[in-house]
């Protein structure tokens, strides 16, 4: 997903992820192939989304943080769980604009 911030010329890519399906014991891979997609790709911002509680998002949110990644996890209704995860220098002001910020914290 390639995003414009609004009211910016600075291009947001970001990426987004349904681990719903997910099994405790494909964890692991998945976290790897995060990984390697993540470090490859270097979106801004990572959405990782579950629709039913199938497995803890700690060890991605462990993994994200690694990679040089801050995040939250929230409930958006009673059926969905998503995980968020940006670029550490969004919050720093690399881009230079507010914009960037708010769109990594608020979704």
């Amino acid at each position: 997903i390639t995003g414009q911030v609004p009211d910016s010329k600075t291009p947001v890519y970001c990426m987004q992820f349904d681990v719903s399906d997910l099994e405790e014991h494909d964890v692991t891979s998945f976290t790897t192939t995060l990984q390697n997609d993540v470090s490859s790709l270097k979106p801004d911002i990572v959405y990782i989304q579950q629709t039913k509680q199938s497995v803890p998002l700690e060890e991605i949110g462990l993994r994200m943080k690694g990679l040089g990644y801050e995040g939250y996890e929230q409930r958006i209704t009673p059926e969905l769980k998503q995980a968020t995860y940006f670029r550490s220098n969004l919050l720093r002001g690399l881009y230079g604009s507010p914009v960037v910020t708010n769109a990594a914290t608020t979704g």
